[in-house]
Formats: structure tokens, sequence, C-alpha cells
């Protein structure tokens, strides 16, 4: 049976809070869907056996430079997005090869099991902590003071970063992810994203510049010397990006599997009490979580051939959105898929994707899980060591946050959308369309042309630095498809400039409608709203 389905709907919020629901309906329509007409994806593919196919099929690939490329998306311009595409995340499949052979030379079994020691002490350390800021009853924030501290401070130590400068990591691990999830993203995040983007890459270069002149038995020292052996085989950005990348994987992907874990434990007495009784049993737990509530949704994926996916045709250069979350609820593969069971059997789930981006860290988190669940059930503030009650925590607090391709997609439970801009400065908040906040300056008296003539040329001069062609550009050319053709990242970097140069920002509903306005009318409404600004 073939049915579509609505990219808003896998979107919005309500089965962002809980897809399961929507994951269940997809699979009594077979093993994937086709999206409505002006969705951007060709199709949505959602059971294990066609999700596990297209993660390993050659044909269907990731959104590498050259894919941007042709796609008309300025993704230079950003520094996030350059190091995304530096990174194995989005590589081509031989630089990808070469790239993932370097640096799994360096992350071998045997360093993660050198780890294991620290990731004791760390989470033991952690946990004393949480006892003590909860002694006196009060509710503790697992999800701050635990679930991201760890994973943060175990990849500082892989890497080798001083336990004084974990602290730093988390905010910026933050800003950079937000720009990976699916959908549109707010200006000020891609803003926030650039920023934090350029700090980490500063760090690192620090770091390995210090490493370099003074190795240690750490994962940056053991690199650099098997690039000291393979000479030229890794760019300079390929190292810096594909340190940053392997931080943030490692920090995000484990903070959700701890916060999950603890929500599934904290429900369900019975599973709580049988790992409490055998912590040998914390490998199978760590997998059955990880396939129940995994910490990442989706991947996308693009087709460089004509190709079908479940019967469905997939033309080539179209992109298909690949539910790993659905696929671990497919009742074709597993049996009763909603109960949660960790003595399920051959429970090969796709939480780490599959094929050549199986996640890289793989290992080292499920290490920490295995490490970690049976400490959760020791004396936790407001947990009873004799009657084994559930340890007190916010559980609207450990869902997962939001995730990235390959390791990411995950469908947080907060909207993707923060409607805190158009502020300005000093110019008050004002709402409605562009005609009628030209209308309400008309009506005060305030319209000032000489202003609209400058921002016109502060906009053209901001254009052609971003290097769009703005030869033929009058008041009448649009900015999006029909005219300047400037894509979502363009159109955020532009709004940018405009806030800091004018002090006028635009929200996130507004930022959409840029693409259909033209260069008069926009100018003419950031007049607007720099008028009554100028008036007090």
């Amino acid at each position: 049976m073939s049915v579509r389905v609505s990219l808003d709907e896998l979107l919005g919020d309500e089965v962002r809070r809980d897809p399961y629901p929507f994951y269940a309906r997809l699979h009594e329509a077979g093993e994937a869907a086709r999206l409505r007409p002006g969705d951007p994806h060709a199709l949505v593919v959602h059971g294990y056996e066609a999700v596990n196919r297209v993660l390993r099929d050659p044909v269907f690939r990731v959104l590498g430079a050259d894919y941007l490329d042709r796609a008309g998306v300025r993704w230079r311009q950003h520094q996030v997005t350059r190091i995304l595409q530096s990174s194995m995340l989005n590589a081509a499949e031989r630089d990808h090869l070469r790239v993932r052979h370097l640096f799994s030379q360096a992350l071998t079994p045997r360093r993660v099991a050198a780890l294991e020691p620290a990731i004791g002490r760390i989470a033991d350390d952690l946990l004393d902590r949480l006892a003590e800021a909860g002694a006196d009853g009060r509710p503790v924030d697992f999800m701050a003071r635990f679930a991201l501290r760890l994973p943060s401070d175990v990849i500082g130590e892989l890497l080798g970063v001083p336990e004084e400068d974990r602290e730093w990591f988390p905010p910026r691990v933050r800003a950079f992810d937000a720009v990976l999830e699916i959908g549109r993203r707010s200006m000020r995040e891609v803003r926030a994203a650039n920023v934090a983007a350029a700090e980490l890459t500063a760090y690192f270069t620090d770091l390995v510049a210090a490493r370099r002149a003074t190795p240690r038995d750490d994962f940056v020292s053991a690199l650099l010397r098997g690039l000291d052996d393979e000479p030229g085989r890794l760019t300079a950005d390929e190292l810096l990006a594909n340190l940053i990348i392997m931080y943030n994987a490692g920090f995000r992907t484990t903070a959700n599997l701890l916060g999950n874990g603890l929500v599934l434990l904290t429900e369900r007495p019975d599973a709580r009490a049988a790992l409490r009784a055998d912590p040998s049993l914390a490998a199978s737990y760590v997998e059955e979580i990880l396939r129940y509530e995994p910490p990442v949704h989706f991947a996308v994926r693009y087709a460089a051939v004509d190709t079908e996916v479940a019967g469905l045709p997939v033309p080539a250069g179209r992109t298909v959105v690949v539910l790993t979350g659905a696929a671990n609820r497919d009742p074709r593969r597993f049996p009763d898929p909603d109960r949660f069971d960790p003595s399920r059997a051959d429970n090969r789930h796709l939480a780490f994707s599959a094929g050549p981006h199986y996640c890289f860290g793989a290992t080292l988190a499920r290490a920490e899980g295995r490490l970690v669940l049976p400490r959760l059930l020791g004396p936790l503030p407001g947990a009873d060591r004799r009657t084994g009650a559930a340890p007190r925590a916010d559980a609207a607090r450990v869902r997962p946050a939001a995730g990235t391709a390959d390791r990411s997609g995950a469908l947080s439970n907060q909207p993707d959308r923060v409607r805190s801009m158009l502020r300005g400065v000093s110019a008050p908040r004002l709402t409605g369309s562009v005609e009628q906040v030209e209308r309400a300056a008309r009506h005060r008296g305030r319209e000032t042309p000489d202003m609209t003539d400058e921002i016109r040329a502060f906009l053209l001069a901001a254009l052609t630095e971003m290097k769009y062609d703005v030869g033929d550009v009058d008041d009448d050319t649009v900015f999006g498809p029909a005219g300047l053709d400037v894509d979502s990242l363009g159109l955020a970097e532009l709004a940018v400039r405009v806030e800091d140069r004018f002090g006028v920002a635009f929200d996130d509903d507004e930022a959409e409608e840029l693409a259909m306005m033209t260069v008069g009318e926009f100018s003419r409404a950031v007049a607007a709203r720099i008028a009554p600004a100028s008036a007090h």
C-alpha cells in the first residue's frame, strides 16, 4: 500500500514529543512512504530492511560537498558547515575511508579498554556530587549535572583535554549541533554555531600544537604519530574538523543514552531490580535502550543514480529521510517492538547506523553505558538502597536533545524554532506582515527614503561579499529561487548582517518569508523598523 506523508507532520511538536505512534502508522503502510509534493525529500524510509539497505547501498550517499555544490548551497560561507564538510561525517566515499582509517588506528579497542578505569572514576565522582547536591531532599537536574558532564569528561580524557577545560565544551557543542537538526535553522542558531565552530577550531589548533611539542599517552598524540608515519594523508582542516566532530559525537550521543536509560529504568522497577541484582546484564540493557529509545532517529541520503526503495522510485539527486528510530521499532524485525525487553535475542538495532558510516565511537559509547548504568542504581539522591526506590529525576529534562545526521537526527521534545528574534537593539518589537509594518510607519509619518537607499546599498554590498551576482538586481528582484536564489544559509547570513549593522532582527517565521520578498520590500521593511527607534 503506497501512502504519502508530510514532512511537517514528522517535524511537528506532537511527533517530536512521541514519534512512536507515527512510526507505527508508517509500518502499517510498508517499508517506505512518499512525501507530499513540495517536500524537499522524495521518500521517508522506515522499515528495518529498507533502512539497513539504504545505509549500506553505495548508490545512496551522504550530503557531501559535491552534492551541496550541485544544489547551489553556499556552505563555504559558514565555518560550521565547512567543518562538517571536512569531516568523515559528510566525506565522500574515498575520503571517508582514508580519514576513518587514520582515526581508527588511534582509537583502538585496547585504548578504549584502557579508558574504562577513568570512566568509572569520573562516574563515581559525578555521582558523589549529585548526592551532595540532593542531600537536603531537593531534586537535581540529572542531565546537567551528570549525563552531559560524564561523556564530556570521558571524551576529554581520551583526547587529552585538561580537566579544567572540560566545562568549557558543553555550551559550544550544543550551539554547534543546533544546525544539524532536520529543517530550517534560525538565524541566531546559525550565527551561534559559527561562533562555536570558530572557538572549537581555535581550541583544537592549540591542543594539536601542544601535543606536537610535547606528546602524551592520549588519542591526539597517537593520531599525530600515525600522521607522521603517513605524511600528507590528512590535511590540517581535516584533522581539526574530525577532532571537533569526534568530541561532539562522543558527548551528545552518550548523554542521550544515559538520559533515556535513566527514564526507562525509573519507569520499570522490575527491570531496575534485575539489573541491580546482576550488573553483568548491563551490556544487554544498553543494547535495548539504544533500540527502544535511540539517541538519534534519522539520517539523510541522496541517490547518485535513478533507483528505488521498497518499489518506490527515487530519481538521481533526490534525497530520502532514513528513519533509523522507526526501523528499531519495526514489528517485522523485532517482535512486540514497543515492549522494553533487555533479554531480547538478536538485538541488532540500527541506533549507531550501518554500513560505511557506522558510528565511529560506538565501542566507547557502549563501554560508557555498560559501566555507568549499574552505578545509577546506587546511592543517587532520592534513591533508597533498602527499598530500591527509583532515583528522583525530572523526566522532561532527560529527554534527548537535538542530534545530527549519521549520529544525528534526534527528534527532540522541544520545537526546533526559537521565536526569540525581532527585538533589535533599541527598536520595539513590531509584529505583522511587511505591508502592515510599512503602513504603520507611513501613518506615523516616519518613512525615511534616505535610510531605505542606505539599506538597499548595504544589502547589495553584503550579497556581493557573499558571492552572489547582483549585476542585474533592482528593487523588484526577489531573494529566493525566482531571483537571486539565496539559499537558507545565505538568508540567515544576510539577516545576521542586517541585525549587526542596523539593530533590526527578524524572527524565524519572517525569515522564511524573506525568500519571497524583493530587495525593495526588505529595504523598506528594515527602514520602517528603524524609524520608530530613531524618534526616541
